[in-house]
């Protein structure tokens, strides 16, 4: 038998597939096609990346603890997303890739753990996110590199953790691009209402448009504007109404 996923051990995604490589080298060292040689440099390979997986605060070893203050890079973890499930506007100025304003438009990360993921950087063909050899590693913003406002690390995040912001969009508003999952989809000149990360009603906000293709893997992908001052805070948008 070879076991890989959930029958190996519950990880996440990432894990899975890797375990897979593993299973599926032993598969065909076991039926020849593999000699001693090419199997052990494949399977060490695949097992290294095993292992930097399962490093950070997501480590067995980490499961079930409370004492857990400070990421791997010294930020200090998110106490409100850990009680109530989302970060807080205060605690994300300890963390550049979801608090630093720049010219244009570019990503926003509010990526705050050592989640052992990459795809924003795999997404982004031109360099502009950065998670770097350690996969537990927070997402950073490469400095000189320009944003195209393409969207696909918006697509590719799992946790919806990336948004596009453009505070030049217009005189007075900004333009945020995020991931939307809700049916029906909002039509391209819509008014309704941005939201907070709480999910607390924000301020008055207009749909600029709605993409949807096979480069996004179905996920579409809103853009709104809003008043210039809730830029680094609407993160949801709900056409039901306005502000309550």
């Amino acid at each position: 038998l070879f076991a890989a996923g959930d029958v190996a051990g519950i990880e996440e995604a990432s894990s899975a597939m890797i375990g897979g490589r593993i299973a599926g080298l032993a598969a065909a060292h076991r039926a020849g096609y593999l000699d001693d040689a090419a199997f052990q440099t494949q399977a060490e390979a695949a097992r290294a990346s095993l292992t930097q997986l399962r490093q950070g605060m997501f480590a067995k070893e980490n499961r079930g603890r409370t004492d857990l203050t400070e990421t791997e890079e010294g930020y200090e973890l998110s106490q409100n997303l850990l009680a109530k499930g989302y970060v807080t506007e205060e605690e994300l100025q300890a963390f550049p890739a979801a608090s630093e304003k720049r010219g244009g438009v570019h990503p926003v990360i509010e990526c705050t753990q050592n989640i052992p993921c990459n795809p924003c950087q795999d997404a982004c063909k031109f360099g502009c996110i950065m998670v770097g050899r350690q996969i537990t590693s927070i997402p950073q913003i490469e400095h000189g590199k320009r944003c195209t406002g393409c969207g696909m690390c918006v697509a590719s995040c799992s946790g919806q953790a990336i948004f596009l912001v453009d505070d030049d969009y217009d005189e007075t508003r900004a333009a945020i691009t995020m991931a939307y999952e809700f049916l029906p989809y909002p039509e391209k000149g819509q008014k309704g209402t941005a939201l907070s990360r709480a999910g607390r009603p924000l301020c008055e906000a207009e749909v600029l448009s709605l993409r949807k293709s096979a480069a996004t893997d179905g996920t579409a992908l809103l853009t709104i504007a809003v008043p210039k001052e809730f830029s680094m805070q609407a993160r949801a948008f709900a056409f039901d109404g306005g502000v309550d």
